[in-house]
């Protein structure tokens, strides 16, 4: 698998780098050739995950016009995020940038525009589509009035996003903490239930040698 993971990091990078050398049908064509081992590297995501990949793709093989380079970095942060021996904390990394161009009040709104544009599509795999929305509408109102009230609103949204994979590790560990217990609890009941059973048994049987 790490393997696997590897060599798609490895062909988004050589894809990227055809595209910025204006080398469009020799990065199509290299995009065409790896489709089917593709698809069936999709096909061992999680099921968000297999969306936004097949959806950025989508994108990168339509037929008219050429792959932006806005798209191509779209597709790329997936690959990498989502090949990532933790893909929520990778995630969690880009979203923390945006958060810190968010409290930069020197950080230009049209590059925080720019750089969610990018990363928002990538969200939807690993995060609740309705947060990723609100952090949107959040930009957009920022981008047709910045000022400190619209700021903060965007960070807060942000760190509320931020928050939330935590919250379901959290509620994943006392799940696994609960189920570990409830077994080892069952495994000792068990344990205990069939050593009284033999005890019973043993116990009828000096009784029958004694009579």
């Amino acid at each position: 698998m790490l393997e696997d993971k590897n060599q798609w990091q490895s062909f988004t990078d050589q894809y990227r780098w055809l595209i910025e050398d204006g080398k469009f049908e020799l990065a199509e064509r290299m995009l065409h050739r790896r489709l089917p081992h593709m698809e069936q590297y999709i096909k061992t995501l999680k099921t968000e995950e297999q969306t936004v990949w097949r959806d950025l793709l989508t994108v990168l093989l339509q037929d008219e016009g050429t792959p932006t380079e806005k798209d191509v970095f779209r597709f790329q942060m997936m690959v990498n995020v989502s090949t990532a021996p933790d893909p929520i904390v990778e995630a969690g990394t880009f979203v923390q940038d945006l958060k810190g161009a968010l409290e930069n009040p020197f950080a230009s709104i049209v590059k925080i525009e720019s750089q969610w544009e990018v990363i928002a599509p990538m969200l939807d795999a690993y995060y609740e589509k309705e947060a990723v929305s609100e952090i949107s509408e959040k930009i957009r109102t920022l981008s047709h009035e910045d000022t400190f009230y619209t700021r903060e609103a965007a960070i807060e949204a942000v760190g509320q996003l931020l928050d939330a994979p935590e919250e379901i590790r959290m509620d994943a560990l006392w799940w696994t903490a609960f189920l570990v217990g409830g077994t080892i609890v069952l495994t000792l009941f068990y344990v205990a239930l069939q050593k009284m059973k033999a005890n019973q048994r043993q116990s009828r049987s000096k009784r029958r040698d004694n009579s």
